[in-house]
């Protein structure tokens, strides 16, 4: 069996439950205004009013309606990038130039600065393991020079050798390679002592 559509779940609503759950769905109202508007409340307690009100969205068929217009709500909002994007963009903008509370302010300022409109903060963890990248290539590459610079190999690597092939050159005089502390050479990737 598959799964009611949307308009079928709504199908079984009176009017006034759908206008009910819509108001609370796509109106953000409370309960109490949704049913207030909904059934058109004039009643002179409050207290009974939201009670009906909880009452109304604890109903089944009301409740599975509610859920299957958040999903369907939802779902449009994933379907459509570019809005979803700028409902965003437009409600941190107006939390930041808004809000009461300097903490909320800061926050919505915060998470516009994290978006890539904007990248003005970065990661500290990305930059350590760039650097760590890094670190690893050069220990490497070095490792690998001091390897074919021990063996008495010299690359010839003069402008008229790179035009041609790189060809290797006997020399007797030794080239200097980087040294750590204490004048040890290094060796990368840290498995040298």
């Amino acid at each position: 069996m598959s799964k009611p559509t949307l308009a079928e779940i709504v199908g079984k609503l009176t009017a006034k439950q759908r206008k009910f759950a819509e108001g609370l769905v796509f109106g953000g109202l409370s309960k109490a205004e949704s049913y207030r508007q909904a059934y058109r409340w004039n009643g002179s307690s409050q207290s009974g009013m939201r009670v009906s009100a909880t009452r109304t969205a604890q109903k089944t068929n009301v409740a599975l309606a509610m859920k299957a217009m958040e999903e369907d709500k939802t779902a449009r909002w994933w379907a459509d990038k570019s809005k979803l994007q700028n409902f965003v963009m437009e409600g941190l903008t107006g939390t930041a130039s808004n809000a009461e509370s300097d903490i909320t302010k800061l926050k919505a300022f915060e998470l516009l600065g994290r978006t890539r409109y904007a990248s003005i903060f970065e990661e500290p963890q990305a930059n350590e393991s760039t650097t760590e990248l890094h670190g690893s290539i050069i220990d490497t590459i070095q490792a690998r020079l001091s390897m074919l610079l021990s063996s008495g190999d010299v690359i010839d690597i003069t402008p008229s050798a790179a035009r041609g092939k790189a060809r290797r050159v006997q020399e007797s005089k030794a080239i200097p390679v980087d040294s750590g502390q204490d004048g040890q050479t290094l060796t990368g990737g840290g498995e040298g002592g």
